[in-house]
């Protein structure tokens, strides 16, 4: 079965080994997205404040869920 972009980008940043190399997988998601500037800029920044790789896969699926409509409005 064809996995989507998101969930092999996805996997990549749960299978990272550090929270920078997970944090650039997500930063690299969040910029190439059609998501809307300010929604960017928010991830963005939230991203950078994570300090583990936890927190970052953590905030990587919950902003992944938002944008698939499976989060909380």
């Amino acid at each position: 079965m064809k996995q989507s972009i998101l969930t092999e980008k996805m996997n990549a940043i749960y299978e990272a080994k550090d929270v920078e190399t997970a944090r650039g997988l997500f930063l690299e998601i969040v910029q190439s997205s059609r998501i809307n500037e300010y929604s960017k800029r928010t991830m963005i920044n939230n991203a950078h404040n994570c300090s583990t790789l936890i927190e970052i896969q953590k905030y990587a699926t919950n902003s992944m869920f938002k944008f698939e409509g499976m989060g909380s409005r």
